[in-house]
């Protein structure tokens, strides 16, 4: 099983969609929620994405960088060792 937050930030703030996919290939949305561009958010995010995520089970926070307003949470997640992904034109950057 695999799960991805999907993350779609702007000046004001940001909207997530939590997606599992099965060992079969079956991919099922299981929550989407937007929140306000700060950091207080950020944390909470993270609080919120991570809430009933099964044992063993990593989450991957995915987006695509189209300006800087992501540039305070990607510092967040990868200073907390958090699995990402980011999309940029046609790159595509990967870490833990």
């Amino acid at each position: 099983m695999k799960q991805a937050a999907g993350i779609d930030i702007s000046k004001d703030g940001f909207h997530v969609c939590l997606k599992e996919q099965s060992d079969d290939g079956h991919v099922k949305i299981k929550r989407i929620r937007s929140f306000p561009n700060d950091f207080e958010n950020f944390k909470g995010l993270l609080d919120w994405s991570l809430k009933g995520l099964p044992k063993g089970v990593s989450l991957k926070y995915v987006m695509e960088v189209a300006g800087y307003y992501h540039d305070d949470f990607f510092c967040m997640i990868t200073g907390r060792k958090h699995s990402w992904y980011w999309q940029t034109g046609s790159s595509t950057t990967s870490g833990v």
